[in-house]
């Protein structure tokens, strides 16, 4: 860093992970494979995440309070539209942008591996469970 400057905060987790990875063979060097890159890390955020995240947690974390019954319910549904999306993006393919590790995979791997913590039965998900086991056994992997 530059004597005068002042430090960078960043609080967004793709934007992190981005930064992160400058310089690696995480981000596509094609314009329309960084592009494809960006639409699976903005499609974490707009659906994985508000989805997925929000069914482990109601479960998980807050023991399926009555109040939050409903959204649960329907969050649910759209996290197994999710999960039935993603397993077909991986139809014949070793990640989610083809032959190579990117971003968008680690990013989308946050939250989908841990489905189960919501209540979603991954089983019948065969290729996003290949996509698992292959992503955690990317050399540095370490399991949180």
């Amino acid at each position: 860093m530059p004597a005068n400057s002042e430090p960078a905060l960043l609080l967004e987790s793709n934007a992190i992970i981005r930064y992160l990875a400058e310089g690696s063979a995480l981000i596509p060097n094609s314009a329309i494979e960084y592009a494809k890159m960006w639409q699976w890390l903005l499609y974490e955020q707009g659906e994985v995440r508000p989805n997925l995240a929000s069914v482990r947690f109601i479960k998980k974390f807050q023991n399926m309070i009555p109040s939050r019954l409903e959204e649960y319910q329907q969050k649910f549904i759209k996290s197994k539209g999710i999960l039935s999306y993603l397993d077909s993006q991986l139809q014949g393919n070793a990640y989610i942008l083809g032959d190579s590790v990117s971003l968008a995979d680690i990013s989308l791997y946050a939250y989908t591996h841990n489905a189960e913590e919501g209540g979603l039965d991954l089983s019948s998900y065969k290729n996003l469970c290949t996509w698992f086991e292959r992503i955690e056994s990317l050399p540095n992997f370490i399991r949180l």
